[in-house]
């Protein structure tokens, strides 16, 4: 009886927090779903509990003493772990569709992002700017989704944020790659982008990683969890020449400290890091790399909200490579060859 008071009392107290919060519906039908299967493997555990012969009497006072006390303990201790498991039971994220099925989200988006210009940034008045968030914002407006909340969080925790249902979709440059697409789904690309190392003026350097790796002893900064990390790894630069960072900025104080004598990034951001700093114009340069494949930043979904990213692809394609994108992106530094234009069937309208 106190087992199962204790846990009525805290599928209550879960049920009403539930009713508070902005996925209410989503969150007590869960709850529904995990109560039924926690209490039946739980009664089947008190089941046999109850099935346990006695503890057998001793005539020694101190071993009827401790046999009591455990008799006394036993039901707390089940009734305190049974607890413990439903409580996790309850708060495990679902992988269930937060999403209905015309993609329309139960209550305010939750967007993620990585501080990675132009793709998003906090520009000098703080606000949150860049490639990926205006075009999301363009998204937005289209599709009629008026609240959103913008969740900063560190590049490399992108996906694994997503994947367990606290961000709904990502809009931070995130590359589009065979690799990625096991765990989540993506958009149609919103721009192709070509990789780029930037370097000392007085270095001269081949336009390949292979050939970079090996005829030289450099060190270049990535961004951990980017394209630009997994082609180094590729082009087998050994690990004691490759500094991980968090951001674009970590890797631009490395490379000006002499941390390292490369940093790897997209072409755009190389680009843009330049333009705001007008020194390193005058000191760096910026080298194309001819044997990595273009990359294609899109927006990221969780596997199963696949009608929210019809919902999205459908504005992307009315959007992407018209005018009035194409004058968006060129203030971040995109050019004319970093455009993903459209198809001959599909027309733009201003």
């Amino acid at each position: 009886m106190a087992v199962h008071f204790r846990l009525n009392w805290l599928m209550d107290s879960a049920r009403k927090r539930a009713s508070t919060a902005p996925r209410a519906q989503i969150l007590q039908s869960n709850l529904r779903h995990r109560a039924l299967h926690a209490f039946t493997r739980f009664d089947h555990l008190l089941g046999k509990t109850r099935l346990l012969p006695p503890m057998p009497q001793s005539d020694h006072p101190t071993v009827d003493a401790v046999t009591r006390t455990q008799s006394r303990l036993q039901p707390s201790i089940i009734a305190l772990v049974l607890a413990v498991l439903v409580g996790w039971l309850v708060m495990l994220p679902s992988s269930e569709p937060l999403f209905d099925s015309q993609g329309q989200p139960p209550a305010s988006l939750r967007i993620g992002y990585a501080i990675e210009p132009p793709y998003a940034f906090l520009d000098a008045n703080g606000e949150l700017r860049g490639e990926a968030v205006d075009v999301m914002r363009q998204v937005l407006a289209t599709t009629g989704i008026r609240n959103a909340e913008w969740v900063h969080v560190e590049f490399a925790d992108l996906l694994r944020e997503l994947k367990h249902g606290r961000l709904d979709v990502v809009a931070a440059g995130l590359f589009d790659t065979p690799e990625r697409r096991t765990l989540v789904q993506f958009s149609r690309p919103t721009a192709r982008v070509r990789a780029a190392l930037l370097t000392r003026l007085d270095q001269r350097i081949p336009e390949r990683l292979k050939d970079i790796s090996l005829q030289t002893d450099f060190r270049v900064a990535v961004i951990d969890g980017s394209v630009e990390q997994a082609a180094v790894r590729a082009a087998d630069w050994p690990k004691s020449r490759v500094l991980a960072v968090a951001d674009a900025e970590s890797g631009m104080q490395a490379l000006q400290s002499g941390s390292v004598d490369l940093l790897a990034l997209s072409l755009p951001s190389l680009r843009w890091q330049v333009r705001q700093l007008d020194q390193t114009a005058l000191t760096h340069q910026i080298v194309e790399l001819s044997d990595v494949r273009p990359g294609y930043p899109a927006f990221a979904f969780a596997l199963e909200n696949t009608a929210f990213k019809t919902r999205v692809d459908g504005a992307l394609s009315s959007y992407i490579g018209s005018p009035a994108h194409v004058r968006l992106v060129q203030t971040y530094g995109f050019e004319w060859s970093d455009v993903v234009w459209p198809t001959p069937s599909e027309a733009f309208q201003e």
